[in-house]
């Protein structure tokens, strides 16, 4: 059986089951870590005094999201960062580890729709954690240019669109001189 089958097979798997326990979801990924590891020794071996991915991935930790979409090869390709908002100065040390000192030729920032962060930073948060109106303070920026009087959903596709603006700018400047490098 291939690889890919084996892998199909073992999140068939994982979308049935239902964990009770803690101890029936570390078995489990006890067990795949074990096939993992003797399907993938060699690379394994490989990588293991150093990565090479080739993009520094900047995401939110949405659920929904499928990392596996554009990999070819899972491993050593993407070095990811995830955060609500998709931000490069929530995790800024991250980010600048995966594009100056792994020297990956693409910064990525991937954003999507019906984000629930987002979302939340339209309404009133302010009697939010400390720490999440932290991570929603990050966004102000961005929801100044947001009509408050339009239709919510606009707004929501609005400030998902000004979030990823504001963060490709962020990016640019901080990243200029390698993006004009090539």
């Amino acid at each position: 059986e291939s690889n890919l089958n084996i892998a199909q097979n073992q999140l068939l798997n994982l979308q049935k089951m239902h964990f009770n326990t803690i101890k029936q979801f570390l078995s489990y990924l006890k067990e795949n870590s074990e096939v993992f590891s003797s399907q993938q020794a060699e690379k394994i071996h490989q990588m293991a005094n150093a990565q090479h991915p080739k993009i520094t991935l900047v995401t939110c930790p949405d659920s929904r999201l499928d990392m596996e979409f554009f990999r070819i090869d899972p491993l050593d390709t993407v070095f990811t960062i995830r955060n609500i908002w998709n931000t490069i100065l929530a995790n800024e040390w991250s980010v600048e580890y995966g594009v100056e000192h792994l020297e990956t030729p693409i910064l990525l920032i991937l954003w999507h729709t019906n984000c629930g962060a987002v979302k939340a930073g339209l309404k009133d948060y302010h009697h939010c954690s400390p720490a999440i109106k932290r991570e929603l303070n990050h966004l102000e920026a961005a929801l100044s240019e947001v009509d408050k009087n339009a239709d919510f959903h606009k707004q929501w596709v609005e400030w998902v669109k000004k979030n990823l603006d504001l963060q490709l700018e962020i990016a640019y400047e901080k990243f200029k001189s390698r993006v004009e490098e090539g």
